[in-house]
């Protein structure tokens, strides 16, 4: 901010320094004209250094602004990347997992005891016979 303040403030003292000099080697010849005509030309100069001092600042401001931008656009493109990254590691976990619910049913399906019994008509029937009737027949 100095620096710009500086840079503003330079123009605006070589104008007037300009002044000077000329007023000193021409002296009286010169027709200096009344207060307005002062006072319009400080206006001036004023306005002189306030431009240049603003486009002083406007530089500086661009200047920020595009560091600022090539910093987001840096980060985008680390972020891009990284998206591409996870969307490899994200399909290599679905088909991990997808393997891992299979070789679970699979698990648990050979778990599963099935029992089946042999027995002829007779045997069966005695063994109805004892478990409905009453009195059992020995």
């Amino acid at each position: 901010m100095r620096r710009a303040a500086r840079l503003a403030i330079a123009p605006t003292v070589a104008v007037v320094v300009t002044f000077a000099v000329l007023a000193v080697i021409f002296g009286r010849s010169w027709s200096w004209g009344g207060v307005p005509d002062w006072v319009t030309a400080l206006g001036t100069v004023g306005l002189l250094a306030g431009a240049v001092f603003t486009a002083v600042f406007a530089v500086q401001a661009f200047r920020e602004q595009s560091k600022e931008v090539r910093l987001l656009e840096d980060q985008v493109s680390d972020q891009h990347d990284l998206a591409l990254k996870q969307v490899e590691v994200l399909g290599l976990q679905a088909e991990e997992i997808r393997a891992s619910l299979e070789n679970r049913r699979r698990d648990q399906a050979a778990r599963v005891f099935t029992w089946v019994e042999v027995t002829s008509f007779s045997a069966m029937a005695t063994t109805m016979r004892r478990t409905i009737s009453p009195n059992p027949r020995r």
